[in-house]
């Protein structure tokens, strides 16, 4: 009889703290509402047997923010720019105010958050950053949306 081979240890999200210059206006952007349906089925276990009724239930839009941030390298023989794709989420519970929202071209800001990788439906691999903190360091003019 042969083991089941041992799954592989998930890795820790990647930390990345980042400090560079907004690239664009920010994009506002929702995900889509959904239903899902369940058709039901019998269970059992060992002493009783049981029916999980049909039920479907649907998912709210959820608002989100999307920022490109540029950030600047130096090394001995040249000095080149990596842009990095940043995802916002909970901008709605710190309502107008949010540090995302007053985020414009050129503001300097400092962030802090996890890397991401992941794969489109056309073959794609698109990295971002998911931001858990958003640090505006020099703020121009600030226009509430």
């Amino acid at each position: 009889m042969t083991q089941a081979p041992e799954p592989l240890p998930r890795a820790a999200p990647i930390r990345v703290i980042l400090e560079g210059y907004i690239g664009r206006d920010r994009e506002i952007r929702h995900t889509r509402s959904r239903t899902i349906e369940h058709d039901g089925c019998q269970r059992s276990d060992a002493e009783h047997e049981y029916v999980i009724p049909p039920s479907s239930f649907t998912t709210r839009s959820k608002e989100y923010i999307v920022l490109s941030i540029a950030t600047h390298h130096r090394n001995r023989r040249e000095s080149f720019t990596k842009w990095h794709r940043l995802i916002v989420w909970n901008v709605d519970r710190a309502g107008i105010l949010h540090p995302a929202r007053l985020c414009r071209k050129g503001t300097k800001v400092r962030v802090i958050g996890q890397r991401e990788t992941f794969t489109t439906e056309d073959g794609r691999t698109v990295e971002q950053i998911i931001v858990q903190d958003l640090e505006l360091l020099d703020l121009r003019s600030p226009e509430l949306p």
